[in-house]
Formats: C-alpha cells, structure tokens, sequence
C-alpha cells in the first residue's frame, strides 16, 4: 500500500473545503471524466471531490478512472476512503461520541449506523446523506472540536 505522501493539517482540509477550488460529488472521493462542450464540440476534463476525496487529494493523491463508470480510485486502488496514515493524522479513525452524532441540523446519524460510527463515516455521512456543502462540512468539523485535537 502506497502511504500518504504529504502530511495533511485540518487548516489546509478546512481552507480547501472553504476555498471553492474543489467540486462537490458524493458516493465516492472522486469522480473523474471527460464531457463535450455541447456548443463547441470540445472535450474538457472534470474531477469532482467529496470531502474525503479532498483530504486524499492534498495527500497528493494519485488519481485514475476505476472501472467503467466515473470513479476515480487512489495510488491505493481505493474509490473511498482516504489512505490509513492520513485518517491517523486527523484522528479520522476514532471513534464519534453519542453527543457528537448529533446534528444542529436536527438529523442523528446512530440509526443508520446502528451504533458506533467512525469520524470519516460521519464525515461520509453528511456529505452523501445529509446534504452537507463543503462549507457546512467544515462548519461541522470546528463545530465538533475534530480540528483542535
């Protein structure tokens, strides 16, 4: 397995969640493709992050199209989850408290977990599930204190 290749601070996640450099996809960490302009006939490429997916790509993630469909996976293979060493880095591999799973967004997310649940499962979750904008991702993330540990 291909470790992370840059150290990653939640500064820098919290920037580019906020920075408007990163189009927003779900269901996986990125979507990668090519569209034609209508108008021109011109092909342009695209790539389309979810917030994992951002946090793999300023790892300096590796990515490539997976399969037949639009998914990009990592040097790792992987589709969606960033490498281990980058969830270390964060803490994105602790487990979230009952308190934290609630949302100020009125939505818990234990029942569709049925119990304990991962940072970057919630991360995943209020991205795919709820809705989230990058923004409000990060919001989320300062709101829950994940960013000063």
């Amino acid at each position: 397995m291909v470790s992370a290749t840059e150290t990653v601070t939640w500064q820098a996640v919290l920037d580019a969640l906020r920075s408007g450099e990163y189009s927003q996809t779900t269901g996986a960490m990125c979507r990668i493709g090519a569209e034609t302009y209508e108008d021109e006939g011109k092909i342009r490429e695209y790539a389309e992050f979810c917030p994992l997916g951002v946090i793999n790509d300023l790892a300096g993630a590796d990515w490539e199209l997976h399969g037949t469909n639009d998914e990009a996976c990592d040097q790792n293979g992987e589709t969606h989850l960033p490498d281990t060493d980058i969830l270390e880095q964060l803490g994105l591999n602790q487990k979230v408290t009952e308190e934290e799973l609630k949302s100020p967004y009125g939505t818990s997310m234990a029942f569709y977990y049925e119990g304990e649940v991962d940072r970057y499962a919630a991360i995943a979750y209020m991205n795919d599930y709820l809705g989230f904008t990058f923004s409000q991702t990060a919001d989320e993330i300062e709101r829950l204190g994940w960013h000063s540990e």
